[in-house]
């Protein structure tokens, strides 16, 4: 049998290894709570800095907080919208009114120009058939007469086309009606 001294011996050495983990648990419980409340305290503080702004600090600019940056973004809102609106004419909503308005009268008068030139090429080609039919009547012929280019009426069409989406300006012009439509 084993003596009583050792039996008391190893109870008490048994006791006292766990009172010791025991003791090394809590502290290691503790320890990781406290090391867990810094750093919860530390983004807290962050938290509430960038909340609150800071000043500025010798080699570090301080930064303004939420409710001015908020202020500030109300300001600038309400700058733009006051852009968008007509006040008798610094506002972007009057500059852009002023271009549409110079847009529409340069439209019309390209327009204007475009049918006076359709007007002008009607009677120059009403001219030019009646001066050829005059010139055979009379028995002349030229040799290098040449009507009024075609490829520059293309050419116009096509100008035309590309700038107002509408084919055709001058489509039927200098076609005669022994010529063929291609």
């Amino acid at each position: 049998m084993v003596p009583l001294i050792v039996v008391s011996w190893v109870n008490s050495l048994a006791e006292g290894l766990i009172l010791t983990a025991a003791v090394l648990v809590a502290l290691g419980g503790i320890i990781t709570a406290v090391v867990k409340a810094v750093r919860f305290l530390r983004k807290a503080d962050d938290f509430f800095g960038d909340w609150a702004g800071e000043p500025d600090r010798p080699g570090v600019p301080g930064h303004p907080g939420v409710m001015s940056r908020l202020g500030g973004l109300e300001d600038r809102q309400i700058a733009i919208e006051s852009e968008q609106k007509p006040n008798g004419g610094s506002s972007l909503r009057d500059v852009v009114d002023r271009v549409d308005e110079r847009t529409a009268v340069t439209e019309s008068l390209v327009r204007q120009h475009l049918e006076d030139g359709r007007n002008l090429l009607d009677v120059g080609l009403e001219n030019d058939k009646n001066l050829w039919d005059a010139l055979r009547a009379a028995g002349i012929e030229i040799e290098d007469y040449k009507p009024l280019d075609r490829d520059v009426l293309d050419r116009n069409s096509k100008l035309y086309d590309d700038l107002f989406g509408q084919p055709g300006l001058f489509e039927d012009y200098g076609k005669t009606e022994e010529e063929p439509e291609a």
